[in-house]
């Protein structure tokens, strides 16, 4: 039985969690590099940033085309 203070999530809210949490650890650290003009900072936006976008972005499509419903 699950309490109002530690709700159980489902493993889809997991995912989709985890997806935005990527998304979000992409915009900061993006936002961040474009704050510092410097020649590594336009790499760290582009080898670091951009991918973890990209990978929240597929883990969240993956994980809404991975629902199984049950009838």
């Amino acid at each position: 039985m699950s309490t109002p203070e530690s709700p159980q999530l489902r493993p889809l809210e997991k995912r989709v969690r985890f997806a935005a949490v990527l998304v979000g650890a992409g915009l900061l650290l993006q936002v961040a590099t474009l704050l510092k003009i410097h020649p590594l900072a336009f790499m760290a936006f582009l080898m670091v940033g951009c991918p973890l976008i990209a990978a929240g972005i597929g883990l969240y499509l993956y994980s809404l085309a991975g629902i199984r419903h049950r009838i």
